[in-house]
């Protein structure tokens, strides 16, 4: 007994000792997914020093997972480094909030369609080891779109789900060729009552929530095209 008491005793102290040992806080401040279409698509974060004199920290990006055309690079509190660099020169960082950002660049005209993701490691240099990591997101579909595999072989239209559902659902799908995709809420008797996707998207399953709020009860169709695939499937909103 005394044994398992000194344990956890052991284990507070250890965790007391780890929380007055940080020194600063890493975060994103921008949302999980920046949601945009120009060349480039920028996501901030926040390096937060929290002791009364500067500290050197860098940046290293340890994974870079975006669609092919994408580049992304970093910007520290100093400078901005190009796409081939993964890890920044140590910088003085200021008590208090200092921002940073990742941009995600394109070099083509319009910039090419997908979701992609970055992750950050910001590290201290001098003084005690300490790392904190966040993830930064940038996205050419409109919020509520998630991207959920980048590698499928078939077109498919899921049920949705909950169904029936009230007031929202989750609609998941697959595409397996970059193309223009279309998807339409249509009502019992054929009007169309919602576009809910039309832009060109990379292969890939995604999923996209849909809020009905403003719908009266009843059935309605859903249809996905891309192109010259049509799949239809219903759903049933229940007030």
């Amino acid at each position: 007994m005394k044994t398992i008491f000194y344990s956890a005793i052991a284990v507070l102290l250890a965790s007391v000792i780890n929380l007055q040992a940080q020194t600063f806080t890493f975060v994103r401040t921008s949302p999980e997914w920046v949601y945009d279409t120009n060349r480039v698509i920028t996501s901030y974060g926040s390096v937060n020093n929290l002791t009364s004199s500067s500290i050197q920290i860098r940046l290293i990006r340890i994974s870079n997972n975006i669609p092919f055309g994408w580049s992304s690079s970093m910007c520290d509190i100093r400078q901005c480094y190009g796409p081939g660099t993964d890890t920044t020169d140590p910088a003085p960082y200021p008590p208090g909030a200092n921002v940073i950002y990742v941009d995600f660049a394109d070099t083509n005209v319009v910039r090419s369609p997908g979701m992609g993701q970055v992750t950050v490691m910001a590290e201290r240099v001098s003084g005690p080891t300490e790392n904190h990591t966040a993830v930064f997101g940038a996205s050419t579909f409109p919020v509520g779109i998630r991207q959920i595999n980048s590698t499928v072989n078939q077109f498919k239209l899921n049920q949705n789900y909950p169904n029936p559902f009230n007031p929202a659902t989750r609609i998941g799908f697959s595409v397996d060729k970059s193309d223009y995709v279309d998807l339409r809420l249509y009502d019992i008797l054929g009007r169309e009552v919602k576009v809910l996707l039309s832009q060109p998207m990379n292969p890939g399953e995604y999923e996209i929530d849909f809020e009905a709020t403003n719908l009266a009860s009843g059935m309605y169709y859903y249809r996905l095209q891309s192109g010259e695939n049509v799949a239809v499937k219903k759903m049933t909103l229940v007030k």
